[in-house]
């Protein structure tokens, strides 16, 4: 997992792969609030974008996720939450439910997670290797939050 602020982006570029790298160049020139709620594309099926609008919800309400092909990057657009995260450890979690065709897995019992709070302008970039489960209440209080996602193919 990484952390970091949007305006971070062009000091994080040198050290990425270049399919992450382009990612995060369309995060840091796109206008994400002219964007409306839904699918993206940037680059096909290697890099694509999702913008979405929600309110926050209890920790036990939200699932914890990772997923095997894509690469995620969380982008805070406005709002704040809570997201709790670790590392895949087969001893600490058990499976929910699995899905290779639709990219996921969900936990349902992660030992271990560590709590971080996304505001707005923070990225978070989640790998193959890591457990993220997002949309939670920051502060314990419900909030708004408008959240970009962009999906990096890992593989290939």
């Amino acid at each position: 997992m990484i952390v970091e602020h949007r305006c971070k982006i062009d000091e994080l570029l040198p050290y990425l792969p270049l399919r992450l790298s382009r990612a995060l160049a369309y995060l840091r020139d796109a206008d994400l609030d002219a964007l409306p709620d839904g699918r993206h594309e940037i680059e096909g099926k290697d890099i694509y974008l999702y913008i979405l609008s929600y309110s926050t919800a209890h920790k036990e309400a939200q699932t914890a996720e990772a997923h095997y092909k894509y690469i995620d990057i969380q982008y805070i657009i406005k709002g704040s939450e809570t997201v709790y995260h670790a590392p895949i450890d087969p001893g600490l979690q058990s499976v929910k439910e699995k899905n290779l065709k639709e990219d996921y897995v969900f936990f349902d019992k992660v030992q271990n997670e560590k709590e971080y709070l996304q505001t707005t302008g923070s990225i978070m970039i989640f790998f193959p290797w890591d457990i993220h489960r997002t949309k939670c209440h920051a502060g314990g209080r419900p909030g708004k939050v408008r959240k970009a996602v962009i999906k990096v193919r890992a593989e290939g």
